[in-house]
């Protein structure tokens, strides 16, 4: 089996990038080098030539072609590359689907992975990179792993990169900055480059930027200790801790795969907000990542697949290979909300939309429900469950956006306060509704009134932080307030995401409660995961766990 190849003829920086594209044997990647880099704009505005035809490229590979092709002197061999722009024809859905599949068998094979993250920055790049080495030999001399080891209280300050310059300095020096500016890269937020470097070998992979070259390890551990230090944490953006954290958990990823230890579902959960020109690429992409059984088992999909199909097909076998529901952690756009009637309810739908992040749901519930024979089975396209019904929705807002939240919570506010609703013995009915609405146990303390958080919770600022858009609260017969997966808020007459006559249930192997809706002929509609705070607390929900293991259990067909 062969694959086109990219021989980057010498040349000086003025002149014109040439090149040629032939087919090498997959035996002689070793003899090659790949090229994962951020595509940037699609627009391929820039000229390079091959065997005096003109290609048309991007200007983020014109530039790293330009950077890394072998200097003018006539003694220079060309360099040999692999590059999916130039390599694959992207035009061609059958050459890119086989193309992809062999993406796995060239990236961990190549004599060496170039990541190519951009220019250096216009000051201070020479420094900064000198500072990576000396930031890497500090995580070396840790004791603990970086990443999973004490509080970040453990790197204090005080201590030193060198002799006399210490974290605090670093932290007021102009330096920093630049550093900064070369860690947190839009590289790092693209979906392909996950991939590309966690199949590569970790003391083969090197990253390039402008003319300065570091090694993969040192880049991914400085990342991690920018993060890990409190001396840090202050002055940080948040696009730079999200951007910096990806090259951290990309760090991770790595070595999971490369020992071949990663599942389908952590590839989801570890990719779910990087960058992709389509939704195929997602699925295709963690193909290369997880077990070959699972690439056999959807080796029948490709890129002229329907991308519903393609993404239920993704989340069965997700399903069949933890053999539990853990997935439905990011189930959190629902799936009748996105007019796909004929993809299964229980499909973990994937897209590049922070609306649907899968940090808007709450850390998964702890109560143990996963028994060996309450396991989720398959009958055709039905997902057959198995636990118990709960509660019912009675009451339920309107799917929230920045026009409605104040009027829909203050809706929920008066239905939670009813006698004939609220609970007895509730926590505060504020606490509540605030955990609820900013899906979160931890963020807001035990506040009495309404006015004195109603002009923090409907605010612009608090409503785009939690990214509850598209969700919707409900309240349950029992007086439980909750909130549901995604659903469509345009305006318009969308249905509410969670309706009144949903069911609140708990199924064995799902880590919280899930919303079900009845539908027709004995089968049920899955809406999704719901975030219900002190739900675990109650006596029925305790008496019905620990039922699992001792009476039989409702099975629910789910389609």
């Amino acid at each position: 089996m062969s694959s086109g190849w990219v021989e980057l003829l010498p040349g000086y920086d003025d002149e014109l990038v040439h090149i040629r594209l032939f087919h090498h044997p997959l035996s002689s990647l070793p003899e090659c080098e790949a090229l994962s880099y951020e595509w940037g704009s699609p627009k391929r505005d820039h000229e390079i030539f091959c065997e005096g035809k003109v290609l048309k490229v991007t200007s983020n590979l014109l530039a790293a072609l330009k950077r890394l092709r072998p200097s003018g002197q006539p003694v220079q061999k060309p360099r040999l590359l692999w590059i999916d722009a130039l390599c694959i024809n992207q035009e061609d859905i059958d050459e890119r689907s086989e193309q992809v599949k062999l993406m796995t068998e060239i990236y961990r094979n190549v004599g060496r992975t170039l990541v190519w993250i951009g220019y250096a920055p216009p000051q201070h790049a020479q420094e900064a990179i000198d500072l990576i080495p000396q930031l890497a030999t500090i995580i070396e001399s840790l004791s603990f792993p970086l990443w999973t080891g004490p509080d970040r209280d453990s790197l204090p300050e005080s201590l030193e990169i060198r002799p006399g310059y210490t974290l605090r300095q670093l932290a007021s020096d102009p330096v920093f900055q630049s550093l900064l500016e070369i860690l947190a890269r839009n590289y790092f937020r693209r979906f392909w480059t996950v991939q590309e470097i966690s199949l590569s070998f970790v003391e083969k992979t090197v990253v390039h930027c402008g003319k300065y070259a570091v090694s993969w390890t040192k880049f991914w551990g400085v990342a991690q200790l920018l993060r890990r230090s409190d001396v840090f944490e202050s002055i940080l953006h948040s696009e730079h801790k999200q951007l910096l954290d990806g090259v951290a958990y990309q760090g991770d990823l790595q070595e999971d795969v490369q020992q071949g230890t990663v599942s389908f579902v952590l590839c989801a959960a570890t990719t779910y907000s990087r960058l992709c020109s389509e939704q195929h690429d997602m699925i295709f992409g963690m193909l290369g990542m997880v077990q070959s059984a699972i690439r056999t088992q959807l080796q029948h999909l490709d890129y002229s697949t329907l991308i519903g199909k393609v993404l239920q097909g993704a989340t069965e076998s997700m399903i069949r290979e933890l053999d539990s529901l853990v997935y439905l952690c990011h189930h959190t756009v629902m799936i009748d909300s996105l007019r796909h009637p004929d993809v299964a309810s229980w499909t973990l739908w994937s897209e590049n939309d922070p609306l649907k992040d899968p940090r808007n749901i709450s850390r998964p519930l702890t109560y143990e429900s996963y028994i060996e024979r309450a396991h989720p089975t398959f009958a055709d396209a039905v997902l057959e469950a198995f636990g118990f019904v709960f509660d019912v929705v009675v009451h339920s807002s309107d799917n929230l956006s920045s026009e409605n939240l104040e009027s829909q919570v203050l809706g929920i506010y008066h239905e939670l306060t009813r006698d004939s609703v609220t609970r007895e013995n509730r926590d505060s009915v504020v606490e509540v509704l605030l955990q609820t609405a900013t899906m979160t146990s931890d963020f807001w303390p035990t506040i009495p009134s309404m006015d004195s958080w109603q002009e923090k919770l409907c605010t612009d600022g608090l409503f785009h932080r939690w990214r509850s858009q598209g969700r919707n609260i409900f309240v349950s017969k029992k007086g439980y307030c909750g909130v549901g997966p995604a659903g469509d808020n345009s305006p318009g007459t969308s249905p509410p995401a969670v309706q009144v006559g949903d069911y609140i249930t708990f199924l064995a192997t799902a880590p919280g409660p899930v919303i079900l809706r009845r539908a027709d002929k004995g089968h049920w509609r899955m809406v999704g995961m719901a975030q219900i705070p002190f739900v675990t607390d109650d006596t029925g929900v305790k008496e019905g766990i620990a039922s699992f293991h001792t009476k039989e259990l409702e099975k629910f067909c789910i389609r």
